[in-house]
């Protein structure tokens, strides 16, 4: 990262703290923030506003309840999120009938 100038800042999601392990040996002034955390608890899946806007925008608002019902939502930190596949999923099928949900 450090030879991209056009790079301010990074993210890494996944790593499970494999990074203070040593592996990686340039990459140091790291940040761990668990599903736990408060802090960007809200990036960690879709909120409801915003499935609720994705939803608009395809014109089935009305489905929101029953994705509610389907997917549910997880607990982040302070932050209830929708699971980021699932809802883009549901979203990229949205040609299929909705009656068959």
């Amino acid at each position: 990262m450090k030879t991209n100038s056009y790079l301010k800042i990074g993210i890494m999601t996944g790593s499970i703290r494999i990074i203070k392990a040593g592996i990686f040996l340039d990459l140091n002034d790291l940040r761990i923030y668990s599903i736990l955390s408060n802090q960007y608890s809200e990036f960690f899946g879709f909120t409801e506003d915003e499935v609720k806007k994705a939803l608009y925008g395809y014109n089935i608002e009305f489905k929101l309840a029953d994705i509610k019902l389907r997917y549910d939502s997880y607990k982040f930190g302070d932050s209830e999120v929708y699971n980021l596949w699932s809802i883009l999923n549901f979203l990229f099928d949205k040609k299929e009938d909705w009656r068959g949900f």
